[in-house]
């Protein structure tokens, strides 16, 4: 396989049965784990732009089946997608690997990233179900399709829903969701602390020269936005434990 070091077994069950465990363990510490790389990661060389062909039924046995014990057995909070295309699609832009077969099929209810610096279509992955394009996520190919409506608001909002689900995750006091926020709650996070900073990253402002530097600065102040204000809206919540200490901070704030 690809870097098959990182691999528990060439066996989808002993694999799925391992990283099951794992997972479990990981998260009930209250961190997030993230099984990779989803799917048909089978070479190192030319990561980026080989394509795995494949029969539906060795996908399905074979390279699927560890990830989909893994789903059905542990609920991870995360997936990350592979750089690789599966018979000439990326795996990052399937709506059939990410939306029909890990959600409606196997029932991950978590968040999907992509691998770091792939550079596929970003509008293609958040209607795939990508949520997190790592590691800049190219906000400008994201805003051309927001003008042109080839993705709505209410596409990257589902996108920063799922997101905020593992956020709140994280900083729950046991890693368990037990807030047990009802859609309307999140959603009114949501419009609280969110929605009005979605688009910010992708205002007219966005400097095309010298990009890079400009992009982690909006980035940066985005995330702490996001972060201090969430935050500071838990903790006067009824969900927030009164012996959990929970801090952010950015620089020398």
């Amino acid at each position: 396989g690809g870097r098959n070091n990182e691999y528990y077994s060439e066996d989808p069950l002993l694999s799925g049965k391992i990283a099951a465990a794992y997972v479990r363990g990981i998260q009930k510490n209250g961190k997030s784990a993230c099984p990779k790389h989803y799917a048909c990661n089978n070479q190192e060389v030319n990561r980026t732009g080989n394509d795995s062909r494949l029969s539906e039924r060795a996908l399905r046995e074979v390279y699927l089946k560890g990830f989909e014990i893994v789903v059905k057995e542990s609920d991870p909070w995360t997936v990350m997608t592979s750089y690789n295309r599966i018979n000439g699609q990326h795996t990052s832009e399937s709506y059939e690997l990410l939306t029909c077969i890990l959600r409606n099929e196997w029932g991950f209810k978590g968040m999907v990233v992509t691998d770091w610096g792939v550079k596929n279509d970003p509008v293609q992955e958040v209607k795939a179900g990508n949520d997190l394009k790592m590691h800049c996520g190219y906000p400008e190919d994201l805003k051309k399709g927001y003008d042109n409506g080839d993705i709505t608001r209410a596409d990257l909002e589902l996108c920063v829903k799922r997101i905020l689900e593992m956020f709140m995750k994280e900083i729950s006091a046991d890693g368990k969701l037990n807030l047990d926020l009802t859609n309307e709650q999140i959603d009114e996070i949501l419009k609280r602390n969110v929605s009005n900073y979605l688009l910010q990253i992708l205002g007219k402002d966005y400097s095309i020269s010298n990009r890079t530097k400009h992009l982690f600065d909006r980035l940066n102040q985005l995330s702490y936005m996001i972060a201090k204000n969430l935050i500071n809206e838990f903790k006067e919540s009824d969900f927030y434990p009164s012996n959990f200490e929970l801090k952010v901070g950015m620089g020398e704030e």
